[in-house]
């Protein structure tokens, strides 16, 4: 019988979509390197509660057959850190390594500066923030991470949105990667996916680029 491949599961941000610059830099490097690992890059709702649903619907299954990693941004690398916490209870064998750039850490606390009418970035989709959606990521924090060494940070100390040093203190215990300028977007992206794929113990013996 194959063996399945591992499974990255690539999480957008906050008013962001599957559309993004990262999500797609990722989707056209695993689709240059077939083999290594299938992805799923899920389009997230507005919702905490309904982002569990549609993540736990997909993965409780997946967990039991494929090792899964996590690729999370901004708001996705909150969400991949509980994310990775709750794959771990269920099938900690089959868990992968998580990747968080330029992480949100609190996030309930800093949607409250956005709350009334937003704009999807790449849909165009408006919608009504409301505070109880920021509370609804309270629930979801993971205040002590079981498998740092798991976890790989990576911080540019330009990102206007988020304080840097919030991210480096939560995780400090994590393999952190800080780099000096740059900005929420995180610049230079594209050169950081084969670390990324390197850090997740994938295609070493195929030769990434």
């Amino acid at each position: 019988m194959t063996k399945p491949l591992p499974l990255i599961v690539y999480l957008h941000g906050f008013n962001s979509s599957p559309a993004s610059t990262k999500a797609q830099q990722f989707k056209q490097w695993l689709d240059r390197h077939p083999g290594l690992a299938d992805y799923w890059i899920p389009e997230l709702p507005i919702e905490a509660e309904e982002v569990v649903k549609l993540l736990q619907a997909r993965l409780l299954a997946e967990v039991m057959t494929r090792p899964i990693h996590i690729v999370g941004s901004s708001m996705g690398g909150f969400m991949g850190t509980w994310l990775q916490n709750w794959l771990q209870e269920i099938n900690a064998e089959n868990t992968g390594r998580l990747a968080i750039i330029n992480p949100a850490v609190r996030p309930w606390e800093l949607l409250r500066d956005y709350l009334g009418t937003q704009t999807n970035y790449h849909t165009g989709e408006q919608y009504e923030l409301k505070e109880e959606h920021a509370e609804q990521l309270r629930p979801l924090e993971v205040e002590t991470l079981n498998k740092p060494k798991d976890i790989m940070v990576l911080l540019q100390t330009g990102d206007e949105v988020l304080d840097y040093r919030n991210a480096e203190a939560k995780y400090k215990e994590c393999h952190l990667i800080i780099q000096e300028g740059g900005d929420h977007s995180f610049q230079g992206s594209k050169e950081i996916i084969p670390e990324v794929i390197s850090f997740f113990g994938l295609g070493m013996s195929q030769g990434t680029s």
